[in-house]
């Protein structure tokens, strides 16, 4: 499998691209993986072997921060391979390649002690009984969505406002849903609906921009900050591999042939990184460059 999987509708792209760390986003790029995975083996009887490349699509299936998204038994899947990496990278002897490649052949000629090694692994999975909150929270969103194409305008404006004060989510996906707020508010007040949008835009700058009511706020910089905006950035990771899978995805988007918009993210990474202030001032309000760093 190489890279992360994509969404096909530009609606599901655009969400993805405005709520990046969507719990929602994230459990159906986890659902695409497994469906994936899910290919090589359609019977009790069928095996396989599967090479997961791409430092992002690495990273969401080892990151403890997406990794949660999978089924018990793929989160169990992803510890094996993990441990033959580290087994394949301990072997001097040989090539990484040659030590993965003869560990795949053991599992194609059916070698014993794998399966054995593989059967008393899968044995020792604890089933999940933690119900997720996602598919409530998408059954309010199917029936808000139903009342406004009814033009039962109201209630959709009451249920997502409902919806919006349950949320314990970041600024980013609140902002989305007052963005969809202001999407059922319009037909009954557009200035109400211009407001909402003003504040929900604010939290998230990815979103439609109101034609007026948003300046530019000029950043400013004390060389001090420095080291604090570094440890903050450290801070988002549990631990020094999480760190290491973040700056090698970072780097490999920082290259040529990469899609603009995740060049220009990996170009403002780095820079948080350093400890600068660092902005897409094209992408968040609309004007100026690409990327800035102050």
């Amino acid at each position: 499998m190489d890279s992360l999987p994509y969404f096909d509708s530009l609606a599901d792209r655009y969400e993805e691209q405005a709520c990046p760390n969507s719990e929602l986003i994230n459990k159906r790029i986890a659902q695409k993986i497994e469906q994936g995975i899910g290919r090589g083996v359609r019977g009790e009887k069928d095996y396989c072997a599967i090479l997961i490349i791409g430092s992002e699509l690495v990273r969401f299936m080892r990151s403890i921060a997406t990794n949660k998204f999978f089924s018990p038994q793929t989160r169990k899947q992803i510890d094996i391979g993990i441990e033959i990496a580290d087994m394949a990278k301990e072997d001097k002897t040989e090539s990484p390649i040659k030590v993965v490649l003869s560990l795949i052949k053991q599992m194609l000629v059916r070698d014993e002690g794998w399966k054995e090694y593989y059967a008393s692994e899968m044995d020792t999975i604890v089933e999940d009984n933690a119900e997720s909150q996602v598919y409530d929270r998408l059954l309010k969103e199917r029936q808000t969505e139903q009342f406004f194409c009814e033009g039962e305008y109201e209630k959709a404006i009451s249920s997502m406002q409902r919806l919006i004060d349950g949320l314990n989510v970041d600024d980013t996906e609140k902002g989305w849903y007052l963005q969809q707020l202001a999407r059922y508010t319009y037909p009954t007040s557009i200035a109400e609906s211009i407001k909402i949008q003003k504040s929900s835009f604010k939290k998230n700058t990815q979103l439609l921009k109101p034609s007026t009511g948003i300046d530019y706020t000029k950043i400013s910089y004390i060389h001090q900050d420095r080291l604090n905006n570094i440890r903050t950035y450290m801070r988002k990771f549990s631990d020094y591999s999480e760190l290491f899978l973040s700056v090698n995805a970072t780097l490999d988007n920082l290259s040529f042939g990469i899609e603009a918009t995740k060049f220009e993210a990996a170009l403002k990474d780095v820079g948080a990184l350093l400890g600068y202030v660092s902005q897409r001032p094209d992408k968040e309000i609309r004007k100026g460059p690409d990327n800035l760093w102050c």
